[in-house]
């Protein structure tokens, strides 16, 4: 478990809230093995509205989401995680109605929040 900073807690309004002139769109990050990234991406504040600049960026960059990050993101949080892996060895396989000792493994990542 991760317990370097327990302080840490975001308030999004569920991707806006009517009236609040602000709208973004949150982003969990944890594919990069060992991190936990909090992305926040701004559409649009009550000075601008960067709807279609970041929807130009998404869909020309052969990065993904990422090649936007600098210019559209704002990262909120940014932890290093426990991550454990699992594995699973299958002993005993059928194959035409007769056993065979055969060994499969299976190896599964979790990551401990």
């Amino acid at each position: 478990t991760n317990t370097a900073n327990t302080a840490n807690g975001f308030m999004v309004a569920g991707m806006g809230m009517q009236g609040c002139g602000q709208y973004g769109i949150p982003l969990l990050d944890t594919t990069t093995r060992g991190r936990i990234r909090l992305w926040y991406f701004e559409v649009q504040n009550t000075r601008e509205d960067r709807y279609d600049d970041l929807m130009s960026c998404l869909q020309q960059q052969q990065g993904g989401w990422r090649a936007c990050t600098d210019d559209f993101a704002t990262l909120w949080m940014d932890e290093a995680i426990d991550v454990v892996d699992r594995t699973t060895i299958d002993i005993e396989q059928k194959k035409d109605g007769v056993s065979a000792a055969t060994t499969t493994t299976t190896t599964r990542t979790e990551m401990v929040v």
